[in-house]
C-alpha cells in the first residue's frame, strides 16, 4: 500500500478544523470550570469537585492543542514542507466531539 503525501493545503485545512474544535472546547470548559470552582468554594466538596477536576483537565488539553496547532500553522506558513500530517494529528483535538465543525 502506497502512502499518500498530503499537500500543504490539506494540512492547513486540518489544522484549521482542529483549532476551531479546541477553541470551542476551551470556551465551554472555561465557563464550566469557573462555575464549578465558584460552586466548590461556596458549597464544599461533592460532585462539583469532580466536575471541577475533569473540566480543568479538558481545559488544559484544549489550551495545549491551541498552542501546538498555532505553532504548527506558523511553521507551515514559513516553510510548507516542514509540517507533516502526523504532527497535526498528534496534537490534542476534539473534533470527534463536535461533528458539526467539519
Amino acid at each position: 500500500m502506497k502512502r499518500r503525501k498530503h499537500s500543504s493545503s490539506d494540512i492547513y485545512a486540518e489544522i484549521s478544523s482542529n483549532l476551531v474544535s479546541c477553541w470551542i472546547t476551551a470556551f465551554l470548559m472555561g465557563f464550566l470550570f469557573l462555575g464549578s470552582l465558584g460552586s466548590t468554594l461556596l458549597g464544599g466538596i461533592g460532585y462539583d469537585t469532580l466536575l471541577l477536576v475533569f473540566s480543568g483537565l479538558i481545559l488544559t488539553q484544549a489550551i495545549r492543542g491551541i498552542v501546538k496547532l498555532r505553532s504548527l500553522r506558523q511553521q507551515l506558513r514559513a516553510a510548507p514542507d516542514s509540517v507533516r500530517m502526523s504532527d497535526v494529528l498528534a496534537a490534542p483535538s476534539f473534533r470527534g466531539i463536535y461533528a458539526f465543525v467539519r
